[in-house]
C-alpha cells in the first residue's frame, strides 16, 4: 500500500487507522535504529571492553543500520534502498551464534576461521544485487505476495528456502552451546548469577518463534493475517523487534566477562551415574585416589570455610588442594554424587541452618544471613536452597519455630 495512495485516501475512517499505526511502526523502527547506534557506541567506548562487547558493538551497528534503512524505505515509500537489507538476516544470525560462541568459550577470541559463517550473506548479497539491477520487476518477487512462488525465479525460490532453514540453523545451535555452558557453570563454579545467560537464552527462543511466524506467514500468504503486502509485514516484524535492542542492550552490557577452562559433558539426571562412568571411563583415577581427593576437599572446606566465598571456582580449589580440576570434578560426581556447584552450596546450606539454629535470624535479615554464608542475592540463595532440601528458607524457619513452640 503506497503512500500516494494513503494520501488520496487519508480521509477514509479505515485508512485513517492505518496510516496511525504505519506512523506509529515507522517511527519505532526509527527509535529503535539510533539506539542500537548509540549501544554500539557505549560499548565500544566503555573502559573494560571484551572480545564479545566488540562483537556485540558490530550486531548493533548492522542492525542500527539496518532499521534506519527500513525506516526510509518505509516512511518515504522508497522500494529500492529496501533492496540493500534483504539479506541481513544472513548477518545477524551468525553475529549471534559467534557472540554466544565468543563469550562462552575460555580463549574469548575471535578466530578468523569463523568468517566462513557469513559467506552465505555475501553470496546471497552478490546474488540479489545482481538480479536487481538485471530484472526490473524483480522488487515484486520480495514486498508483494500476490506474487505466488510458481511466478518466482526458481533460483529465487531455493534461496527463500535456504534462508528458511539458515536462520533456525544458527539460533538452534546457539541454544545448544548455551546449554552445554550451563551445564559447566555446575561443575566448574559455585554461583550462576550474571555468567549463566538465561537472559539471551530467552532472547533466542524469541526470535526463533518470531521467525517461525514470519516463515508461515511468507509461505502461507500475509491475506489471512490482515496485511496486504509483504512489506507491511516486513513493517511489523521490525517495528515488533526493534523492542529486542532495547533487551538485547540493556543485559548484554551487563554481562559478565566468562572464562571457562573446560568442557564438560551435559548430564542427565536420570542417567547420571551412567553418564558419570562413560564420562569419566579413561581418566585413570583410581579408587584411593578418589577418596583421598575428596577428603583433602573436605578438609580444606572444614578448616578455612572456602565456601564462604561467593565466587569460589574449582581452579581456586585445585590450587588449595593440589589435584587437578578434572580429578577433583570426577571425585565429587563419583564419590559425593553431585558437581561442583552443588558441592559447595550444600556447605552453604549447612552454614545457613547453624545460623539459624543459633537463633541469628531473630537478629538480622534473612539477606544479611544469605550473604554471610556465601551468596551474591536472595533470589539465588531462594534458588538454591529450594533445588538441594525442598523448601523455602521461610518455609524451614517456621517448621523449626513450629517444632519448638510445641516442644
Amino acid at each position: 500500500m503506497s503512500n500516494n495512495f494513503l494520501k488520496e485516501n487519508q480521509n477514509v475512517p479505515e485508512i485513517k487507522h492505518f496510516v496511525g499505526m504505519t506512523k506509529t511502526m515507522n517511527i519505532m523502527i526509527l527509535i529503535g535504529g539510533l539506539y542500537a547506534l548509540y549501544l554500539a557506541l557505549f560499548l565500544v567506548t566503555k573502559k573494560k571492553k571484551s572480545v564479545p562487547d566488540y562483537i556485540l558493538a558490530f550486531l548493533f551497528i548492522v542492525g542500527g543500520i539496518t532499521y534506519i534503512i527500513v525506516y526510509i524505505g518505509f516512511e518515504y515509500d522508497d522500494q529500492e534502498i529496501l533492496y540493500y537489507i534483504l539479506n541481513v538476516e544472513l548477518l545477524f544470525a551468525p553475529l549471534l551464534y559467534i557472540y554466544v560462541r565468543v563469550s562462552t568459550e575460555a580463549e574469548n577470541k575471535f578466530r578468523k576461521g569463523l568468517l566462513v559463517h557469513f559467506l552465505p550473506y555475501v553470496i546471497t548479497g552478490i546474488y540479489y544485487l545482481y538480479f536487481i539491477n538485471a530484472i526490473p520487476d524483480i522488487g515484486d518477487c520480495f514486498f508483494y505476495s500476490d506474487v505466488s512462488m510458481d511466478d518466482k525465479p526458481y533460483h529465487f525460490v531455493i534461496i527463500s528456502i535456504l534462508e528458511y532453514i539458515y536462520i533456525p540453523f544458527y539460533i538452534i545451535y546457539a541454544l545448544i552451546l548455551l546449554r552445554k555452558h550451563r551445564a559447566n557453570i555446575e561443575q566448574s563454579f559455585s554461583w550462576s548469577e550474571g555468567i549463566d545467560f538465561n537472559w539471551l537464552n530467552i532472547l533466542l527462543i524469541f526470535i526463533l518463534t518470531g521467525w517461525g511466524i514470519i516463515v508461515f506467514v511468507d509461505i502461507f500468504g500475509s491475506k489471512s493475517f490482515a496485511f496486504q503486502t509483504a512489506e507491511q509485514n516486513l513493517r511489523h516484524a521490525f517495528a515488533i523487534s526493534s523492542i529486542l535492542a532495547l533487551f538485547l542492550g540493556y543485559f548484554g552490557f551487563k554481562q559478565t566477562d566468562i572464562f571457562v577452562e573446560r568442557k564438560v559433558v551435559i548430564e542427565n539426571d536420570d542417567h547420571k551415574k551412567e553418564t558419570n562412568k562413560e564420562k569419566y571411563k579413561k581418566s585413570g583415577l583410581e579408587e584411593e585416589q578418589s577418596i583421598k581427593i575428596l577428603s583433602d576437599v573436605k578438609t580444606w572446606m572444614c578448616e578455612e570455610k572456602a565456601y564462604l566465598n561467593p565466587k569460589l571456582t574449582i581452579s581456586e580449589l585445585s590450587q588449595a588442594t593440589g589435584h587437578s580440576t578434572h580429578n577433583i570434578s570426577q571425585a565429587l560426581n563419583e564419590k559425593a554424587g553431585m558437581s561442583f556447584h552443588d558441592y559447595i552450596n550444600e556447605y552453604r546450606i549447612k552454614e545457613f541452618m547453624e545460623k539459624i539454629e543459633n537463633g541469628d535470624h531473630e537478629r538480622e535479615t534473612l539477606l544479611s544471613l544469605a550473604i554471610g554464608c556465601g551468596y551474591n542475592s536472595k533470589s539465588s540463595f531462594n534458588r538454591v536452597f529450594k533445588k538441594l532440601t525442598g523448601q523455602t528458607p521461610s518455609e524451614c524457619i517456621k517448621k523449626k519455630e513450629s517444632f519448638q513452640i510445641n516442644k
